[in-house]
């Protein structure tokens, strides 16, 4: 036995009309803003260079599979494979191509919250970037949040004076460095990368400063306090 849903109108039309009601529920992408922001809503509607390579509707796809507990390889507009490889309320990466990634932590600050993502690319040194985003998916400015590290900050951790340190800063062209966070802590480390970017003569002078007694890299360690990343000492 079949059951008429809208009476007077062939079954055809009347399944076309239930597909355009599911689809006018949805929230459009970033067209409103999130009571509380998660993880998942970042990475599902935010516009930004970093995940242009995703359309919304891959994005979508790929929190649809992960959800299903399913292995999914999107085909990013490179037509290259781009996976999700985490997803929780406040916590999602992705691998976007071969050398870039990106992570996203939601963090508590005013009503909603906000989203703190690191764009990582790594072509010989991998170099992140921080970008601060709020409720309404809108870009707030770095600087409010976050000093970014200088070369003297991983330097000065190992007691030499900071003017020194600095001195040190002569040997390389620019300073390249990871971010990764802790979701579990809302903390974030930030670990010198340059040993790829500089000669491996300067890279030898530079390194007694930059690693510790074991040999792994000297990081720094920031934490979220309620209204911006604090280096910890």
């Amino acid at each position: 036995m079949s059951i008429r849903l809208f009476p007077g109108i062939s079954a055809r039309v009347a399944a076309l009309c239930v597909v355009m009601a599911f689809l006018a529920a949805l929230p459009l992408s970033g067209a409103e803003p999130a009571d509380t922001l998660t993880a998942r809503y970042v990475f599902g509607h935010l516009k930004t260079p970093a995940l242009d390579l995703l359309s919304p509707g891959i994005r979508q796809d790929m929190i649809a599979y992960y959800d299903a507990g399913k292995a999914f390889e999107a085909r990013n507009e490179m037509q290259g494979v781009s996976t999700l490889d985490s997803l929780t309320r406040n916590y999602a990466s992705a691998t976007i191509t071969p050398v870039s990634d990106v992570a996203i932590m939601t963090v508590p600050y005013g009503k909603s919250g906000l989203a703190l993502l690191s764009y990582t690319v790594d072509a010989g040194g991998a170099d992140s970037e921080l970008i601060v985003i709020d409720a309404s998916l809108r870009q707030l400015p770095v600087k409010k949040f976050f000093t970014e590290p200088v070369l003297a900050d991983f330097v000065s951790a190992a007691g030499m004076d900071r003017k020194k340190a600095a001195a040190l800063g002569e040997l390389m062209d620019f300073l390249t460095v990871s971010y990764t966070f802790d979701p579990q802590t809302l903390a974030m480390t930030a670990t010198p990368t340059v040993k790829d970017v500089m000669s491996e003569e300067n890279y030898t002078r530079l390194k007694p400063y930059i690693t510790l007694p074991d040999g792994s890299l000297r990081t720094l360690l920031y934490r979220w306090d309620g209204k911006a990343l604090r280096l910890q000492k």
